[in-house]
């Protein structure tokens, strides 16, 4: 994954309609832009609309911003996460959610907001597919592992749609979603199967989002691509 930029957009009217257009906000630069090139993933605190992004060319850290593109911290996560890759805010507590995919890991960290210590680690046991990678294999992938958090709850649901990692240790692993407590209990899955015909596919990559909308018709839903 080489990585794109990260733009803020504003709408020309909230709460948004079907007439909503947007546009970037110059306020930032000519181009909205927070992050130049090289954003993997990238996440908002509700609470106060910091923005949290994974690097491609930064690998050991997470970097956050606020709102004005101004950085905070780029040191989030350091010395604690190999190769970050998703990444998500609790908007209650400021703990950040990060995935670390590769260099053996292949583990979902809770961090504490300052990014300096780890509170959970969540490896897939407790799910019926099993551990997201075989611990023994250094080289096996937990692949493009996109992650989002409940903001009702805490709840963090990660992608693993393209099981290797598992299969390695469980032949018959699916495509799921996996949904656990932020104190790294299991608590459900999306997939593999709904019903007899219907299925998640295996893309290269899968995205997450939680409608946590107050007035939402909808709230509580789950978006997989």
């Amino acid at each position: 994954v080489g990585g794109g930029a990260v733009v803020k957009y504003n709408p020309s009217v909230f709460p948004v309609t079907g007439a909503t257009t947007y546009s970037v906000d110059k306020a930032l630069t000519d181009k909205g832009v927070i992050v130049a090139e090289g954003a993997i993933a990238v996440a908002v605190d509700p609470a106060n609309q910091d923005v949290y992004v994974t690097h491609a060319e930064d690998l050991e850290t997470i970097s956050s911003y606020k709102p004005d593109g101004t950085l905070i911290s780029n040191t989030i996560g350091e010395g604690l996460v190999t190769e970050p890759f998703g990444v998500g805010v609790y908007g209650a507590n400021g703990d950040v959610y990060v995935t670390s995919p590769l260099g053996g890991s292949g583990d979902l960290y809770i961090l504490n907001p300052a990014g300096t210590a780890i509170l959970t680690t969540i490896n897939g046991e407790g799910s019926p597919e099993g551990l997201f990678v075989n611990p023994e294999n250094v080289n096996r992938e937990f692949q493009h592992p996109y992650l989002a958090v409940d903001q009702s709850n805490g709840d963090v649901y990660i992608s693993d749609v393209q099981t290797e990692g598992r299969r390695e240790i469980n032949p018959e692993a699916g495509a799921v979603v996996d949904q656990f407590k932020a104190s790294g209990a299991y608590v459900s899955e999306i997939g593999p199967e709904f019903g007899s015909s219907l299925h998640l596919e295996e893309p290269i990559i899968s995205a997450i989002a939680v409608d946590n909308g107050a007035s939402s018709p909808n709230v509580g839903d789950i978006y997989v691509t």
